[in-house]
C-alpha cells in the first residue's frame, strides 16, 4: 500500500548494526504496524516482510567460530589483511555476503537451496578432478561424486596432454592458445612443475585452464559431497544467468580467503579463470626469467613489454641455445623451482591468488561467493578422514529416524579417543546447509 518499503527500509537502517549483513538462511516476521484513518475507525495491518534471519557477521560467512575446539585453537577471532589490504579485504567480503544474501532470497526459498522441483530432468554439471604426480589417488571421497552425476573425469597428466592440449589448439578462443602453449612445452610452468615434483603448482595451473576450455564444475578430491541436489540447483541457477556466471566458496582458513578447491563455472571461456591463468604466467616469468641475468638485457626489454607468449618462448629460446652456461642456468631455474615451499604455492597459484583476483576483479556480474558452512564447515586445522564422515553421516541417518541408541552421533563407544574427538568436531560444525565437507587432506603436499 506504498508505506510497507519505506517502513522496511528504516526499520533496518536503525536496527541492523554496521558491519553486519543478513543472509537468508532462516526466517524471521517483520512485523509492520501501519494505522489507517478511515473517518473515525482506524484499521491496524501485520505484515510479513521479506526473509532475513537474525544479524550475520563477516567472520560468520568465512568461517569463525566460537566453539571451545576453535576457541582453543585461537579461530574464534577472524584475521584481517592476509591478502590484500584489511580495508579492502573488508569492503569485499561485506559486497560478497551481501550478493550471497541477495542470491538466496531470489530463489524464493529461504530455508533451502532446492527451489525448483528435483523431480523434473535436469543436465547435471560436468565434474572435474585433477590428480597428477605418482602416487596412487585417493578415492576415499571420488567414489560419493560417481555416484551421483554421470560425467565425472579424473584428469591426470596423460589426459591432460592428450585431450586437454589438443582440445585447446582448436578453440578459437584468444586465451586457448596461451593456455596450450603453458601446458604443453616442456619448459613451461606446468611441466617444469611436473619435473620438480611441485604437484601442488601444476594442478592449480591444470584446474584453471580445463574449467576455461570446458566449465563446469570443478571439486578437489577430497570433499566429501552430502548434498548433490544443492549441488544440481547452484549449477542449474548459474546456467539461467545471462552474465558469465562463476560460483565459489569462502574457505575457513581464519581469514578472509576464497579456496580455490571447488569452482562452479558452467560455461567455458570464463574471465576469471583467464586472469588466473595469466597472472600464474606473469609471476612464473617474472620469478624464472629475471634472477640471475638469466636473459640478456634485448630479452629483459621485451620482457617489459612482451605478452604471456613472449615471455613463454623467451624461456623456451634459453634451453634452445647451446653451450654449458646456458645448461647451468637451466639447472638453476630447476632448482629454484624445487625449492618451492607449500606457502609459495598457496599464495602465487593457489587461494592466496585465486583470493586477489577476485578482490581485484572488483564488482564482478555474476560472481556468487557461497558461505564458508556450505562446503568448508570444519576449519583447516583440523585433517578429516572420508570414513569417519561415512561413520558420522550414518548415525546421523540413525538418529533421524528416530533410533533411541544416539551414542555414535556424540561419539560414545568410538575406537580411539581421537576419533571420538573428531565425531564430536563434525557434529559442532556441520549444519543443515552443508552440501560438502572439505577434508583438508593436503595430499597435493
Amino acid at each position: 500500500e506504498g508505506l510497507v518499503a519505506p517502513v522496511v527500509r528504516s526499520y533496518l537502517q536503525n536496527t541492523v548494526p554496521e558491519g553486519l549483513v543478513t543472509p537468508g538462511v532462516s526466517v524471521f516476521r517483520l512485523q509492520v504496524q501501519m494505522t489507517k484513518m478511515s473517518g473515525n475507525t482506524a484499521k491496524s495491518h501485520s505484515y510479513s516482510a521479506f526473509p532475513n534471519p537474525p544479524s550475520f557477521s563477516i567472520g560468520d560467512f568465512f568461517g569463525r567460530c566460537s566453539c571451545p575446539s576453535c576457541v582453543n585453537a585461537g579461530r574464534h577471532i577472524l584475521r584481517r589483511g592476509l591478502w590484500r589490504d584489511a580495508a579492502v579485504e573488508e569492503t569485499w567480503a561485506r559486497a560478497a555476503a551481501i550478493r550471497w544474501n541477495r542470491t538466496l532470497v531470489s530463489t524464493r526459498d529461504v530455508n533451502s537451496l532446492e527451489f525448483m522441483d528435483i523431480d523434473l530432468p535436469r543436465p547435471k554439471p560436468t565434474v572435474h578432478l585433477v590428480w597428477v604426480g605418482p602416487r596412487p589417488m585417493p578415492t576415499g571421497c571420488v567414489g560419493r561424486w560417481r555416484q551421483h552425476f554421470d560425467d565425472v573425469r579424473v584428469w591426470d597428466e596423460e589426459g591432460i596432454k592428450k585431450v586437454l592440449v589438443p582440445y585447446l589448439q582448436l578453440c578459437k578462443d584468444g586465451g586457448a592458445a596461451t593456455m596450450c602453449s603453458l601446458l604443453s612445452d616442456p619448459s613451461g610452468p606446468y611441466c617444469m612443475a611436473l619435473l620438480q615434483e611441485q604437484y601442488g603448482f601444476a594442478s592449480d595451473l591444470a584446474r584453471y585452464v580445463i574449467l576455461y576450455a570446458y566449465g563446469g564444475l570443478y571439486v578437489d578430491i577430497d570433499y566429501y559431497l552430502l548434498n548433490h541436489k544443492n549441488i544440481i540447483s547452484l549449477c542449474e541457477a548459474l546456467s539461467r544467468t545471462k552474465h558469465d556466471g562463476i560460483i565459489v566458496c569462502a574457505s575457513n582458513v581464519g581469514a578472509i580467503e576464497v579456496n580455490n578447491g571447488l569452482i562452479i563455472c558452467e560455461r567455458p571461456f570464463n574471465h576469471v579463470l583467464k586472469e588466473c591463468v595469466q597472472r600464474i604466467a606473469r609471476w612464473w616469468c617474472d620469478e624464472f626469467l629475471s634472477f640471475s641475468s638469466l636473459l640478456p638485457p634485448p630479452l629483459l626489454v621485451d620482457k617489459v613489454a612482451g605478452t604471456v607468449p613472449d615471455l613463454v618462448q623467451a624461456f623456451l629460446d634459453i634451453h634452445d641455445r647451446s653451450g654449458d652456461e646456458n645448461g647451468k642456468k637451466s639447472a638453476r631455474v630447476a632448482e629454484r623451482m624445487r625449492c618451492m615451499t607449500p606457502d609459495v604455492v598457496i599464495e602465487q597459484s593457489g587461494p592466496g591468488l585465486f583470493t586477489r583476483t577476485l578482490m581485484d576483479l572488483g564488482d564482478i556480474e555474476g560472481l556468487v561467493v557461497l558461505p564458508a558452512s556450505m562446503f568448508h564447515p570444519v576449519p583447516n586445522y583440523v585433517l578429516l578422514d572420508s570414513h569417519l564422515i561415512v561413520r558420522w553421516e550414518q548415525s546421523r541417518d540413525i538418529i533421524e529416524d528416530g533410533a533411541t541408541n544416539q551414542s555414535v552421533c556424540r561419539g560414545v563407544g568410538c575406537e580411539h579417543r581421537q576419533e571420538e574427538t573428531m565425531m564430536k568436531i563434525l557434529s559442532q560444525h556441520i549444519g543443515h546447509d552443508t552440501v560438502a565437507v572439505h577434508c583438508w587432506t593436503k595430499s597435493w603436499q
